[in-house]
């Protein structure tokens, strides 16, 4: 049951994957209109323009930060959740003072006709957040998968050995055909098994099929064991 549950959360990494992608382009693209429509205020605002199209620039870069930061995160990489809170933290402090201005610095708000600019930045900003929020709120499970993959990688080399060992002494025994042929295919699952977590373990868009697959050869072996005992 708990393989289960890994594999979907592995297949939901994925799909948000594809998702925030999307968003990230939308992100950027609207963001580069509020620089362009900032711009056109640098008769009358010089030095204001120059601090918003800086916070505009910094707000671009951390997009693209939090874009690695949350593939980084669902892959397992601990330091990566860390740099995501931060740079998400960081994103909303810029949209925060863009919108509200910094009193303390003597900016003021953005100007009006960047408005509907800015509120198209933060609805897809929210968008984006509400999947990083799920990352992070998912950190201690993410983690949890990823540790549990690696011990179970390290006891597979010795189940092979085991495993290599039983079909050489049928053979040795003379044990029924059938029973050598099944203890053969359950070599074929562990190496397979070892396979798929090594895949995950990389990392990559492959991750989620990696785990089904695992999830799949794990059940399969389960049941060639029941049928040798």
């Amino acid at each position: 049951m708990a393989k289960k549950q890994t594999s979907k959360q592995g297949a939901g990494g994925g799909i948000f994957a594809n998702r925030w992608v999307l968003l990230l382009s939308v992100l950027l693209v609207v963001l580069l209109i509020l620089a362009f429509a900032s711009f056109f205020h640098a008769e009358r605002w010089d030095d204001y323009n120059e601090r918003f199209l800086l916070k505009a620039a910094e707000q671009q870069n951390l997009a693209q930060q939090i874009a690695q930061n949350a593939a980084e995160s669902v892959q397992a990489d601990q330091g990566a959740f860390g740099r995501l809170r931060g740079n998400q933290d960081r994103f909303q402090a810029l949209l925060d003072q863009l919108k509200r201005g910094v009193p303390g610095e003597g900016l003021p708000p953005s100007p009006r006709e960047v408005a509907p600019a800015l509120n198209e930045t933060e609805s897809a900003w929210l968008e984006l957040r509400e999947g990083t929020d799920r990352i992070l709120a998912a950190e201690k499970d993410i983690l949890g998968v990823r540790d549990l993959v690696e011990t179970t990688t390290a006891l597979l080399p010795e189940l092979s050995d085991t495993v290599r060992d039983t079909a050489a002494l049928m053979v040795e025994k003379d044990a029924p055909q059938a029973r050598v042929l099944i203890t053969a295919e359950q070599l074929a699952l562990v190496e397979r098994m070892s396979s798929s977590l090594a895949e995950f373990l990389a990392g990559g868009v492959v991750t989620p099929q990696a785990i089904d697959r695992f999830a799949s050869d794990a059940a399969r072996f389960d049941l060639v064991l029941k049928a040798l005992i």
